[in-house]
């Protein structure tokens, strides 16, 4: 849950730390 959490909260953010996890844990 909290890496789930930290990707949406990256994406919210407009800030994409990793573009390849993003997508592949939404």
């Amino acid at each position: 849950q909290g890496l789930s959490m930290r990707q949406i909260r990256f994406r919210f953010d407009g800030q994409p730390i990793n573009e390849a996890d993003t997508p592949a844990q939404v």
